[in-house]
C-alpha cells in the first residue's frame, strides 16, 4: 500500500453540516517502532457525537472490515484509508460513507491505551462471556482490568459475536475510562495526559480545548447516560480493488448506515 496516496485535497466531500460536534476515534494497531498516523491501520473506528442543546452523548462504531470507497483506489476496507493516505484520507472515507462532516478527531495507540489505563489505576467492566486470550483470563461478570487487560480484552474477537463482540467491547472499555475520569482533577489530568501520551496520541484539540469540552458533558455525557450502536452488516467476501484479492468484508446496507446516522445526531426521534 503506497502512503503518498489520495488525501483530503483530492477528492471533495458534500456532506453537510450537522447538530452538535462529531469526533472520530480512532484506535489503532501501531507498535513501538511503527508510525501511528499513516501507513497503520485502525483496529477501532467510532464517531462521538457530543450535542451541546440537548446534552446528548452518542457514539456509532464503524466495522473496521466495512466495504467502502476509498477515492482514488475503490472499493476497500474503511480502515486501509488511514495506511494510504493518513487521517485526513481516514476523515474523507468517513465523512463519504456516512455522509457526515467530521469536526474532529482524536487516534490513540495500543501503548497509548496502557498508558491511560494504568495511569487511572485500571477500570472495571461488565464481560458477558467468559474467555481465555494468551495467558489472560477474562471471567464473565464485573472484572478490574490493568492497561494490558483492557488492550486484551478490547481487541479480542474469538466469541460468539466475532467481531461486533470486540466492538461492543471496546465500546465497555471507553465506559470504564469515561467512569474513571469522572471525578479526577481536569486541569490536572489532561496536560499529564498529554505529556504521558506524547508518542501513542494524535488529536486536534489542545489541553485547554479538552479540558473545557470535558467540564461542558462532564454530567450530561457519563458511562451511563452516553448510547452505542454499530452499523449493522453482512460478512461475506468481496474484490479489494486496493489489495487486490478477494477478502472478508462488512457489507453493509446504505439505508441502514443512514438510520444510524440519523440516530447518531438525533434526528429519527419522535
Amino acid at each position: 500500500m503506497d502512503p503518498s496516496g489520495p488525501t483530503s485535497s483530492d477528492a471533495e466531500s458534500d456532506v453537510a453540516d450537522s447538530d452538535g460536534v462529531n469526533i472520530l476515534l480512532m484506535g489503532v494497531d501501531a507498535r513501538d517502532t511503527d508510525t501511528i498516523d499513516i501507513g497503520v491501520r485502525p483496529d477501532s473506528l467510532a464517531v462521538l457525537n457530543l450535542n451541546e442543546e440537548n446534552g446528548a452523548c452518542r457514539i456509532l462504531a464503524i466495522p473496521r472490515d466495512s466495504r467502502v470507497n476509498l477515492p482514488g483506489y475503490g472499493a476497500s476496507k474503511v480502515n486501509h484509508a488511514l495506511a494510504v493516505g493518513g487521517i485526513p484520507y481516514e476523515i474523507l472515507v468517513v465523512e463519504d460513507y456516512l455522509d457526515l462532516e467530521i469536526d474532529h478527531y482524536a487516534l490513540v495507540d495500543f501503548s497509548g491505551l496502557v498508558q491511560v489505563v494504568d495511569a487511572l489505576d485500571g477500570i472495571t467492566v461488565d464481560n458477558p462471556e467468559a474467555f481465555t486470550l494468551g495467558d489472560m483470563s477474562f471471567a464473565a461478570g464485573e472484572i478490574e482490568l490493568d492497561g494490558e487487560e483492557s488492550l486484551a480484552y478490547s481487541r479480542f474477537r474469538g466469541g460468539s459475536e466475532g467481531d461486533f463482540g470486540r466492538i461492543s467491547r471496546q465500546q465497555q472499555v471507553i465506559r470504564g475510562l469515561m467512569d474513571e475520569v469522572y471525578d479526577v482533577n481536569l486541569v490536572r489530568v489532561v496536560p499529564n495526559m498529554f505529556s504521558i501520551l506524547s508518542d501513542h496520541f494524535r488529536t486536534g484539540f489542545g489541553p485547554t480545548d479538552l479540558i473545557g469540552l470535558a467540564d461542558d458533558y462532564r454530567t450530561s455525557c457519563t458511562s451511563t447516560t452516553i448510547e452505542t450502536r454499530t452499523i449493522a452488516g453482512e460478512v461475506a467476501t468481496a474484490h479489494d480493488d486496493l489489495m487486490q484479492m478477494d477478502l472478508w468484508f462488512v457489507i453493509s446496507d446504505p439505508e441502514i448506515v443512514r438510520d444510524d446516522v440519523d440516530w447518531l445526531l438525533g434526528l429519527n426521534e419522535e
